[in-house]
């Protein structure tokens, strides 16, 4: 099976993640995969390391008609299947693919864009744009059943062509080679809690800070590691001051080798408001570590709540900030049930999550054959 994947971006985001993992984890002798990109970066340099093969000039702006013309003379002959990744790059892959006749368009939906904005014109024209990219897919690929159940809500329409393959992350790629965590915390040793995510309103981190300094006002002795990136930062930091977290926060660029730090943690936190899967949640439980996570979307199907974390109710919003920290204490409290937690969830991870599983599941999309020509 001969498969081009279409990125329209070459940084390092959760979909660059997700193309490392299945790409690297597929049989060579079944699958046949050649990554297209618009042009050098991260992914590139990171997808060459592992031997994927990768051609440079895939359509990245908007309006770049003649690079599409350009792909499908690429395409020609050459594959059996097309999969999409990300909605711009299905909007080329569409296109592209007819002019080539390749007779399967795949594409996985890593998230619903429009649910991670708050209300607003924006957020309505994301909504029309992801409906028209995905009518031109034949079959679409949800990482989670939260996302499919959203997807479909809106959408009925796509039931018959939408599967659900979880996601799995490059660092579960060598499992000897993951550094675990000791969520033991010695007596009279500062709790060390970390998350990741980038720096948006669907992270919710103006959902977390004011936990953390709820925290703070009950005498707790803590440390918060934040890595991420992105245009709310200034603001946040901001926020985290007001708050007289100082001292209390490390903040740590998105290059932050993040199986390093989360092995110095005793606990990851996430206050999401919406996750399609929940990668760096899957990478903490990777590392041994519980969760206390938010109960939003993906999050309630990766966690495990009261075996490998626990899940707070995201609403009322006004009143999370109590109901996080007081999970949070309990196993600052009883670091043999955090340890055990940790435990649990990491046997989830590899049993449920592996980069195996998701290579068999994207491979059976692609045997089946397009369900609808859209």
């Amino acid at each position: 099976m001969r498969v081009a994947h279409l990125v329209a971006t070459a940084g390092a985001t959760g979909v660059e993640s997700y193309l490392l993992t299945l790409l690297g984890a597929f049989d060579p002798a079944r699958v046949e995969a050649t990554l297209f990109v618009p042009g050098e970066g991260p992914l590139v340099e990171r997808a060459r390391a592992k031997g994927i093969r990768v051609e440079l000039g895939a359509p990245s702006r908007k309006l770049d008609f003649g690079a599409a013309r350009r792909l499908a003379e690429r395409w020609r002959g050459r594959f059996d299947v097309i999969h999409a990744h990300g909605p711009r790059a299905l909007f080329w892959a569409g296109r592209a693919a007819r002019a080539a006749a390749i007779p399967q368009l795949v594409a996985t939906v890593h998230e619903l864009r429009w649910q991670t904005l708050p209300p607003s014109w924006k957020r309505e024209v994301w909504i029309a744009l992801e409906r028209l990219a995905m009518s031109r897919a034949d079959d679409l690929i949800t990482v989670s059943d939260a996302t499919r159940r959203d997807l479909l809500a809106r959408w009925p329409e796509f039931a018959a062509r939408t599967r659900v393959v979880h996601a799995s992350t490059p660092h579960m790629s060598d499992r000897g080679a993951i550094p675990l965590a000791s969520p033991r915390r010695e007596v009279n040793e500062t709790f060390r809690v970390a998350t990741v995510g980038r720096f948006d309103w669907q992270k919710g981190y103006d959902l977390l800070l004011p936990a953390m300094a709820e925290w703070k006002r009950r005498g707790v002795d803590f440390e918060l590691d934040i890595v991420g990136h992105g245009t709310l930062e200034p603001g946040l930091r901001a926020l985290s001051a007001r708050l007289g977290l100082e001292g209390r926060i490390r903040w740590h660029p998105a290059e932050t080798s993040v199986p390093e730090l989360l092995s110095l943690a005793h606990v990851y936190v996430t206050a999401s408001r919406a996750e399609m899967f929940g990668i760096a949640v899957l990478e903490a439980m990777c590392a041994g570590l519980p969760v206390v996570a938010s109960a939003a979307g993906s999050l309630v199907e990766v966690v495990e709540d009261g075996v490998t974390g626990v899940l707070v109710p995201l609403r009322p919003e006004a009143s999370f900030a109590a109901r996080i920290v007081d999970p949070l204490e309990r196993l600052r409290m009883d670091p043999v049930g955090a340890a055990e937690m940790g435990e649990r969830g990491l046997e989830r991870a590899w049993t449920l999550f592996s980069p195996e599983r998701l290579a068999a599941g994207v491979s059976a999309v692609y045997r089946r054959g397009p369900v609808s020509s859209g």
